[in-house]
């Protein structure tokens, strides 16, 4: 696959079967949301907004974390750093990280929920979704970086299931409410869809393993 200059990211797609690969290739991401965008943007400037849309498409705070500290007279707080994406699902756990689906509604960068996610489970069109690892970190091969994002999902419902939509969503927490007296706070969570991608109709049968690894990189 020839490179572009620029920061990019490709699809990695494996099936596999009692640990040997089944089928696997790497495509090119097509993919940011304006979720991903606004996360990049709040998190440079650290202003007050409504940017992301969450999963409800309801309009709320992009990607700020608070911290409380008690002031001599009165209470303040301040917004210490961004949340992030929070992006490391657990087990079973779809609410963020590595998430699919079988809609193969075309990819727009409004979107803010996969199209017809696949819920975690081993009932009839469900999938088993595994725990994401914490990255490992970037490579360096100078001047290209690299980071990996991966996750194993599991077919155990008895019937082969197509997967047609991959994506990745995170549960960031924003500003709830001011601190108290004693110096606590008020934060909530909320699901963030911030890639989504459209595939060609990936089949995996029963007790097949799709992994699906997004490679964010520098190319220059």
């Amino acid at each position: 696959m020839k490179q572009k200059s620029g920061i990019v990211c490709d699809l990695g797609i494996r099936v596999l079967e009692d640990n040997e690969i089944v089928s696997e290739k790497i495509v090119r991401a097509h993919s940011f949301t304006n979720n991903f965008a606004y996360m990049l943007a709040r998190s440079m400037d650290m202003v007050g907004n409504t940017s992301y849309r969450n999963t409800a498409n309801a309009a709320i705070p992009a990607c700020v974390s608070p911290r409380c500290i008690n002031a001599p007279f009165g209470t303040q707080w301040i917004a210490e750093c961004p949340a992030g994406m929070n992006t490391i699902g657990a087990i079973g756990e779809t609410a963020r990280g590595i998430v699919i689906g079988t809609s193969a509604t075309a990819f727009s960068v409004s979107q803010y929920n996969m199209q017809g996610l696949i819920a975690h489970g081993t009932g009839s069109g469900q999938m088993s979704y595994g725990s994401m690892l914490t990255p490992a970190d970037p490579t360096f091969d100078t001047p290209n970086i690299t980071i990996n994002i991966s996750r194993n999902i599991s077919n155990n419902s008895g019937a082969s299931i197509i997967v047609r939509e991959i994506g990745l969503k995170g549960y960031p927490a924003y500003v709830q409410a001011s601190c108290t007296y004693n110096g606590t706070y008020s934060v909530a969570c909320a699901e963030i869809l911030y890639l989504r991608d459209v595939i060609t109709d990936t089949s995996v049968g029963v007790g097949q393993v799709l992994n699906a690894t997004y490679i964010l990189k520098t190319v220059v």
